[in-house]
């Protein structure tokens, strides 16, 4: 998957799933890894990292 399909694919999921779409991404990342699904879990990993660069900074 092309760098600008993650990022809007990160998007759409962050839309559909609020805070929990890094929660998500990680879980099936982690999914996809047990099955041998090698490639699928990085494309996920990649979702994941972009959902981190869309979260807003914590507040200390």
């Amino acid at each position: 998957m092309h760098t600008t399909d993650i990022a809007e694919y990160a998007l759409r999921l962050k839309n559909a799933r609020g805070e929990d779409a890094v929660l998500v991404a990680a879980q099936r990342a982690r999914l996809c890894a047990q099955q041998g699904k090698e490639e699928e879990a990085a494309t996920w990993k990649r979702v994941e990292a972009a959902l981190m660069v869309l979260r807003p900074p914590r507040e200390t």
